[in-house]
């Protein structure tokens, strides 16, 4: 009975090994897939020149897009200069025209305008001259934004205000 159960067990071992090998080998015959046409920008955050200062503009996050149209918004910093260790912290709205390209699965960003800046610190002038060239700035870069991830960032971004569910955490009433 003890050498039939050994039996069954080496049994067992070399079918999962065969069978371990097969996937492996279907794996290595179907050769690599071919990789995603979607550009990958891993160049943040970007850095913009305000006389001596400097602009720490994270990546945006898409919040909207209706048609041509597409609303973001991003963190950034406001260094005072390039040694300084401490930055103002910040938020930016974005509003893009866009071209978006469904076959290519790319949003191209063709104008952008930066709707409002916050800088903690920071005069509400000085923060629309930052935005003015915050806008620019970002028009020049001319960002290609892979469409997946726009649309996934937007729906992220409209489950947000929702309510949580309502779970009812009484305790149990005990019957005896």
């Amino acid at each position: 009975m003890i050498r039939c159960m050994s039996r069954n067990k080496s049994f067992l071992f070399g079918a999962l090994g065969f069978l371990a090998f097969l996937v492996v080998a279907a794996a290595i015959a179907a050769g690599p897939g071919k990789p995603a046409a979607r550009p990958r920008d891993d160049n943040w955050p970007r850095k913009i020149r305000l006389g001596e200062a400097i602009l720490l503009i994270a990546a945006p996050e898409a919040d909207s897009l209706d048609g041509t149209k597409l609303k973001a918004h991003g963190g950034l910093q406001l260094k005072r200069s390039e040694d300084d260790a401490e930055a103002s912290p910040g938020r930016v709205w974005y509003e893009a025209d866009v071209t978006v390209d469904r076959d290519q699965r790319v949003v191209h960003v063709r104008s952008v305008e930066a709707v409002r800046v916050e800088l903690d610190g920071v005069p509400a002038t000085r923060q629309q001259r930052i935005a003015t060239r915050l806008g620019q700035a970002m028009t020049h870069f001319q960002l290609r934004l892979p469409l997946d991830d726009v649309l996934a960032a937007i729906q992220i971004g409209n489950g947000r205000g929702n309510e949580s569910p309502k779970l009812k955490t009484d305790p149990p009433r005990i019957v005896f």
